[in-house]
């Protein structure tokens, strides 16, 4: 039976650090109410200036592609997304606001037989949409100047 395994791996994470202490100060939250609820001490947040959804994607890609014994045709699978422009910055948005960040992680997988005891044995993905309305961006164009703008108005993170 043929199944797939890691064989590199790579992230990119970018430079702002938005630390519990700074949420802090524009909502009301503190270190010790995320640390308990979450283990998160601090996130990162893009520059809009710098990162892009496809340039994270390729700098993640690029480290996975570094490892030794990667081939550029090897299976690539990459997972990015901009979430801090779309965060309300304030006691309203609170409750997803510091739990969410930016970010890029990719991987390469290769396909597998038996014999070598290794790879993915099996996956079992479970989703209740009942609370998307909760977790969806109204606006996925939000690393656009305008929203960008609306944003740092009020946060000053």
């Amino acid at each position: 039976m043929t199944k797939a395994k890691v064989i590199g791996m790579g992230h990119y994470l970018p430079d702002r650090v938005v630390t519990n202490f700074d949420l802090e100060k524009v909502m009301d939250t503190s270190d010790q109410w995320i640390k308990e609820r979450t283990g998160i001490s601090e996130r990162r947040f893009f520059d809009p200036e710098k990162d892009t959804v496809a340039n994270m994607a390729a700098r993640a890609s690029n480290l996975a592609l570094k490892q030794p014994g990667i081939d550029i045709k090897d299976i690539l699978v990459v997972g990015v997304e901009i979430q801090s422009s779309a965060l309300e910055m304030n006691d309203r948005g609170r409750s997803v606001s510091v739990i969410f960040a930016d970010g890029a992680g990719a991987l390469i997988l290769q396909a597998t037989d038996d014999s070598d005891n290794q790879g993915i044995l099996s996956t079992h993905l479970h989703a209740d949409g009942r609370f998307a309305e909760e977790l969806y961006v109204r606006d996925p164009g939000s690393s656009r100047k305008e929203r960008l703008s609306r944003l740092h108005t009020n946060c000053h993170v």
